[in-house]
């Protein structure tokens, strides 16, 4: 089934029908299984765990932790099952722990308790520490024990939605602390806290072509430098959070079952001109898609000089939160694009640290041999990540900052290829510390807080990166081109999309090759 999703999405649905056997027990339980810290166990149709592991019937797999002790605890509206006791009440006992902090929450459908405890050296200095709650300043003073250092937060009768706090915390002695963040989903049903990322569906908004819902932010295309874009096509078309907040209040999304936006990045982009992918063309382009980053590196402890790291042709950082708070309202995700790869020749970052950088080469030409260390265009220095562990730890920095500010769900991870990979995955570590807190199993893409990276690697090598150390999914180039061939212009038939499709039902459950060789795009 294809389905044209407003003017700038085509989304193929592919549904694989089969006839359920006469006994739906009429299977081998260790085929489909997937019991990881533990061994299959045919006969119990269970799977015998490892020490420290407990067997999740719903998953069908081994899950970190000793038995699930309120696995058949139900207890009273208001009152939360204690995971370490297994006994219900209005409390829960940190049994978990984030850089200097110890943790625990416990959730209903319609609210929760927090408890977070300091557990570092010396004292916390609540006037001048920042409590947060999605995206604005919260008072947590009165829930604060001083004595022990200890927040006990507790709320009801909220409405369905995603509760994420942030600690940005500072001791007596002025020194910064790691951030500690906590995300929630409230409400039942696949939309809230039972979703999980196979439920997603993901609808790409490109912010400046969507929706102008605001003129007021709009850049004068005719000004400056920008006057050098001659074609109407690369300029700036006025596209903001304005108009993606518009169409989602009139329940344009959900209408069509959306319940996952890919926007563009809010990143600030440069508002010059922009030289062509190959030197020798003479045609200019604007920043409207969002891929010339200027405010890379800014977090809340180093602004690289930025008042506002935010676009300002898309809007402001309070509608960005404006704009995540209601999406989360309704169950929808908000997953933007984040470009690592590189910077704008502007940023501040390749002012402060040309040293971080690749010296120029074109890609042109070159997107596989060249595919690290090439420039996409004369004006984007490329980072060499592989040589300066400083510029790994600065834009995981930025990214962590992005998430945890504005209660992201995921990223597209622009143009994977092109990075070395230990950026990828220091990146996917520092996620699986600092924004999956509450996450059990981080390997797979089933809880409603595991945060999500869909990786762009484009001519073949997308399979590479999909492991538990890089992302969990990946733009399919070679998949995509055979759904528009087969479904949408008919150059190609509805059988090669089979046969296709039949060849690479398991290519993401094999082993991947090295970065040397690219995977074939029609290799099983």
């Amino acid at each position: 089934m294809v389905k044209l999703l407003g003017p700038w999405l085509v989304v193929a649905t592919v549904t694989l029908a089969c006839t359920p056997p006469d006994d739906p027990f009429d299977f081998d339980f260790c085929d489909v299984a997937q019991c990881g810290a533990g061994v299959c166990n045919e006969s119990a149709r269970s799977c015998d765990c490892d020490p420290g592991y407990h067997y999740d019937d719903i998953d069908q797999t081994c899950i970190a932790g000793g038995e699930d002790l309120c696995a058949d605890v139900v207890c009273d509206e208001g009152q939360f099952c204690d995971s370490a006791t297994g006994e219900c009440g209005d409390t829960c006992t940190p049994d978990h722990e984030s850089g200097d902090f110890a943790f625990c929450t416990a959730t209903t459908t319609t609210g929760y308790v927090v408890v977070v405890s300091y557990i570092g050296d010396g004292e916390l200095d609540l006037a001048a520490s920042q409590t947060r709650l999605n995206g604005a300043d919260v008072d947590l003073s009165a829930d604060y024990n001083a004595a022990s250092q200890t927040f006990t937060i507790r709320a009801s009768a909220l409405a369905p939605s995603k509760y994420s706090y942030l600690f940005r915390m500072k001791t007596a002695a002025g020194g910064d602390i790691r951030p500690l963040f906590l995300p929630m989903w409230i409400g039942s049903g696949v939309r809230y806290a039972d979703f999980t990322w196979r439920d997603a569906i993901l609808y790409q908004v490109f912010t400046d072509r969507f929706l102008n819902g605001d003129t007021s932010n709009d850049i004068d295309n005719s000004s400056g430098d920008l006057a050098r874009v001659t074609d109407d096509r690369m300029r700036w078309h006025g596209g903001d959070f304005a108009g993606i907040l518009a169409k989602m209040r009139e329940g344009y999304f959900e209408q069509m079952g959306i319940n996952t936006l890919w926007i563009s990045s809010p990143v600030l982009q440069s508002h010059n001109s922009q030289p062509s992918v190959d030197p020798n063309s003479t045609v200019r382009s604007s920043s409207y898609h969002g891929y010339h980053p200027v405010a890379s590196g800014y977090t809340y402890l180093d602004h690289y000089g930025y008042d506002n790291p935010i676009e300002p042709a898309f809007g402001t950082p309070a509608e960005l939160h404006e704009l995540v708070n209601e999406a989360h309202s309704r169950g929808i995700r908000i997953v933007p694009d984040f470009v690592a790869n590189h910077v704008h020749i502007e940023a501040e970052m390749y002012r402060r640290h040309p040293e971080w950088f690749f010296p120029y080469e074109p890609c042109i030409g070159r997107w596989d041999e060249g595919r690290i260390d090439c420039w996409f265009t004369s004006d984007m220095p490329d980072i060499d990540y592989g040589g300066h562990p400083d510029a790994v730890k600065a834009v995981v920095d930025h990214a962590i900052w992005l998430i945890e500010e504005f209660n992201f769900d995921g990223f597209r991870a622009d143009a994977l290829k092109h990075m070395d990979d230990s950026f990828v995955r220091a990146l996917r570590a520092a996620v699986s510390d600092q924004i999956e807190t509450r996450v059990k199993d981080h390997d797979r893409p089933d809880e409603p807080t595991v945060f999500y990276m869909v990786g762009e690697s484009l001519g073949g090598w997308a399979r590479y990166h999909v492991r538990t150390d890089m992302v969990q999914g990946q733009v399919d180039e070679g998949y995509y081109n055979m759904v528009k061939a087969s479904l949408l212009n008919f150059s190609d038939s509805a059988r090669s999309l089979a046969e296709f499709a039949v060849d690479n039902d398991t290519a993401y459950l094999t082993s991947s090759r090295s970065s040397a060789a690219p995977v074939a795009t029609r290799a099983r």
